[in-house]
């Protein structure tokens, strides 16, 4: 007979997010640190951003004796400016919590890890001859964005919970709410996607702004439907095996 699972673990409905919070503070705390720094924010990415030709040739970062390869790790971390810096916090704040509660922290975390990492990887791949510093944590948003597409009605109701405990005119005020933010949501999705898909089309990646990789996000977003892809489809496994102990 299978051993029961703790139920438990299986529950994630209400958990505190605090994987994505903790992230959102971390990535706040870098673009002050980049206010702090000799160079000021452009001085601060160029020197520990992701450079794809620094990494192809494999060579360290600027004044360092770190090797640039690094830079798929701190770039996530670092923004060009505050409107850069307040658009990934809010896809993590709106999106990112609710897809905690559905997944979980650790894979959470994981999809967050594995977004950046493998997204600003392939997109040095695409780009191997660009000589600008990659920033941001645009990529982990179109993860993030494309994981919560994969099951959005879940997501949905996992953003705003009160609205499935309140009753009367309340609930048809909230219900209401969350339609519009969901649609919201998903026309935002779509057009950013299509937008990307142009732009890559148009500049082999860069898209008609130069310091803009578009295939990122594009890689991001592929990352993050997969993977959320994945670890939704082991819930399920371990929930049926749940129950079958249990009835066993």
């Amino acid at each position: 007979m299978v051993k029961p699972t703790d139920h438990r673990s299986l529950d994630v409905a209400c958990i505190w997010p605090w994987v994505t919070i903790g992230l959102m503070l971390l990535t706040f705390s870098g673009y002050l640190m980049q206010h702090l720094h000799p160079g000021g924010v452009a001085g601060m990415v160029g020197q520990w951003g992701c450079n794809p030709s620094l990494i192809v040739t494999g060579v360290n970062f600027p004044q360092s004796a770190l090797p640039a390869w690094l830079g798929v790790l701190s770039a996530t971390f670092m923004h060009s400016t505050w409107l850069h810096l307040l658009g990934n916090l809010s896809v993590l704040a709106i999106l990112g919590i609710a897809l905690e509660r559905v997944l979980g922290h650790r894979r959470t975390f994981l999809l967050y890890v594995a977004t950046g990492v493998f997204g600003i990887s392939a997109m040095v791949l695409t780009l191997p001859t660009w000589d600008v510093a990659i920033c941001g944590a645009s990529v982990v948003a179109a993860g993030i964005w494309a994981a919560w597409l994969v099951q959005p009605r879940t997501c949905l109701a996992k953003t705003y919970p009160f609205a499935l405990d309140s009753v009367g005119w309340q609930r048809m005020v909230q219900l209401l709410f969350l339609v519009v933010v969901g649609a919201k949501v998903v026309f935002v999705a779509l057009g950013w996607f299509g937008y990307s898909v142009m732009n890559l089309a148009n500049g082999a990646g860069l898209g008609v702004f130069s310091s803009v990789g578009f295939c990122g996000h594009l890689y991001g977003a592929a990352i993050g439907a997969v993977l959320a892809g994945l670890f939704l489809a082991c819930r399920a496994r371990l929930q049926l095996k749940h129950r079958e102990a249990t009835a066993a």
